[in-house]
């Protein structure tokens, strides 16, 4: 919505301010201060690139100085839409897979596929709020705050399923490599030369 209304400048700002409070809520998690710079930063960095091509392809102002319709402009918000979820996500895919030594295929198509849903579902809400009205209107408000709350549980609860699989593959790595020890122990036991 910010990009929409007042530019890719705004909406990277926003942006960086987005993923600045999702650091310090993962701080409880992670105290390290590469991680909270990638997290403001790759989505700045997405922001700022998908802002820039959308209004380069959909040829207007910023939609505050200058209204647009929604079918003028929907070819661009959807390749806005495809531009800023494709840089986020592979941008987080390339590190998690870097971090963890696994295919970033892999890892996006576990991680990220159904979170594009949200990403779609947010610039639909967005093109609803400016769309119609460029003042804040609490009607408005009211009609899209149900749809952002299903994205927020939608998130949360993909968010969920990653982090329980996780856990899952950590339990079985920690049961594979105990079974490992167990039998090497019962063959030391038996033969220490051998």
């Amino acid at each position: 919505t910010a990009v929409l209304l007042y530019g890719p400048a705004a909406g990277t700002v926003l942006t960086a301010l987005d993923g600045l409070v999702i650091s310090f809520w993962m701080s409880k998690r992670h105290d390290e201060a590469h991680r909270a710079l990638f997290n403001v930063s790759a989505p700045a960095l997405s922001a700022w690139c998908s802002a820039h091509l959308f209004f380069l392809v959909a040829d207007i102002p910023p939609l505050i100085k200058e209204p647009a319709s929604v079918n003028a402009i929907l070819p661009a918000l959807i390749l806005f839409a495809f531009t800023y979820f494709g840089l986020n996500s592979w941008l987080v895919t390339f590190v998690i897979a870097l971090e963890r030594r696994l295919s970033p295929v892999s890892v996006w198509t576990t991680n990220f596929l159904l979170l594009s849903l949200n990403y779609f579902a947010g610039a639909s809400v967005a093109i609803l709020l400016v769309g119609f009205t460029r003042t804040i209107d609490l009607g408005y408000v009211g009609i899209t705050l149900p749809l952002l709350l299903v994205l927020y549980f939608t998130f949360k609860t993909t968010m969920s399923r990653i982090e329980d699989a996780n856990k899952h593959v950590a339990q079985l790595n920690r049961l594979y490599l105990s079974t490992i020890e167990t039998f090497a122990m019962a063959i030391d036991a038996k033969d220490q030369v051998t």
